[in-house]
């Protein structure tokens, strides 16, 4: 299976190798499109792949997957406290966001849900009180690391992406504990990179890359809990970071922003994303917590 998907990537990369070479001229890489069979249905199309609107489509549909490490890379200066702060709220499950592979539209854009998960006894559902992100995007043939081709998922240009941290637990009336959690928008291009295990017969984590800035003024509204469970201000973590104009307005207030994330699947509990019922996935709710968490 492996071997036959290689090929075949490799052919198609080899139809797009001059297109590819301009763009490494222009100083930029570019990467072909995810392209299969003409297909009338799934019989013709290879492995990890789906017959949609006609044509063979890579789908790694139902797999749902969670983070489960980070690692951030700008701000350099805050990187080792930020990467310890995530990785101790996903260590501790209070921090559970989720990617989730979806469905094509007519033009042969592909959706990637992205949320906040909710720990239930045997799997995960959405967070259903905070947005699930409804990003879309083209699968592209990238490479691996010896070379070899392998699908990768490239966001439609930059876009704000909902990053979500835990800032606090509070005790409610009835004493049951409530995990309070805020949002700030980021400025990001992300890509997702799916990876084979050893056997080649499943994609058994996702390489996730969210590359871009935050505002001063947003990140000074933040508190986050500390590996320690102290609450901070996500401010201090940049104290020490330069600030730049990365959006081109002219005013010196953003900080680079690189995380990169690994994401393995989760049993997932929910219906299916469906383009016929978008309220399934909705990037717009009414965000509800207790008076205390404001």
């Amino acid at each position: 299976m492996a071997g036959e998907m290689a090929g075949e990537m490799a052919g198609e990369m080899a139809g797009e190798m001059a297109g590819e070479m301009a763009g490494e001229m222009a100083g930029e890489e570019v990467l072909p499109p995810y392209t299969g069979e003409m297909c009338d249905d799934s019989s013709v199309c290879q492995d990890f792949e789906g017959c949609i609107y006609g044509q063979c489509r890579f789908d790694i549909r139902p797999t749902v997957y969670r983070m489960t490490n980070s690692d951030v890379r700008e701000p350099r200066q805050a990187a080792g406290l930020l990467t310890a702060a995530l990785n101790s709220s996903i260590t501790n499950g209070t921090l559970n966001l989720m990617f989730e592979p979806g469905y094509y539209n007519e033009e042969g854009k592909s959706f990637f849900f992205i949320g906040n998960g909710l720990p239930m006894a045997d799997g995960y559902t959405f967070r259903r009180s905070f947005p699930i992100q409804n990003f879309t995007g083209e699968w592209l043939i990238g490479a691996n690391e010896e070379g070899e081709p392998e699908p990768t998922w490239v966001l439609d240009g930059q876009r704000p992406f909902l990053l979500a941290y835990p800032t606090g637990i509070i005790m409610l009336e009835d004493g049951e504990r409530f995990q309070c959690i805020s949002t700030a928008p980021v400025e990001v291009n992300v890509t997702i990179t799916p990876k084979l295990d050893e056997s080649g017969s499943s994609y058994d984590r996702l390489l996730i890359s969210v590359v871009g800035f935050m505002r001063r003024q947003e990140i000074e509204q933040i508190n986050i809990l500390s590996p320690t469970g102290a609450e901070i201000s996500f401010a201090s973590f940049f104290n020490s970071s330069d600030l730049e104009d990365l959006d081109g307005d002219g005013e010196v207030m953003e900080y680079p922003f690189d995380l990169q994330v690994t994401a393995t699947p989760i049993p997932f509990l929910e219906e299916a994303a469906r383009p016929d019922q978008p309220e399934l996935r909705d990037p717009n709710p009414m965000v509800t917590q207790p008076e205390a968490c404001n």
